[in-house]
């Protein structure tokens, strides 16, 4: 059942307009969303952005960012318009950099403490 499940959504991946783009955009915006909640968190209440709270939040980003690039991935068509396959490609590169950037970035507040008092 879980292989033609699979096989299923595959296929519907390859023929659906947005997933190929979708790693052009989700990266993006998660990584804005965790650097927003990130400072919003530190200037509210430092001991909110304190070690927990943040990296989870950047780890979560991080899944859904990486989570859009295997999608625009595995969405592309080789036999497709070019434009689909570039797409693909371009989503799954953008999408490997803006997860290397939230991990930067919560590694940072591992690192980094944000109370110094």
């Amino acid at each position: 059942m879980a292989i033609g499940a699979t096989v299923i959504l595959r296929q519907q991946m390859q023929h659906s307009r947005w997933t190929p783009w979708l790693g052009l955009v989700a990266p993006p915006v998660a990584w804005a969303v965790y650097h927003q909640a990130a400072n919003d968190l530190a200037f509210y209440d430092c001991r909110l952005a304190d070690v927990g709270l943040v990296t989870l939040v950047g780890f979560t980003l991080a899944a859904i960012a990486a989570l859009s690039g295997v999608i625009s991935w595995s969405s592309r068509r080789e036999d497709s318009a070019e434009l689909r396959t570039l797409a693909g490609y371009s989503g799954a590169t953008s999408a490997t950099v803006f997860v290397l950037a939230l991990g930067f970035q919560t590694t940072a507040t591992l690192m980094l403490p944000l109370c110094r008092a």
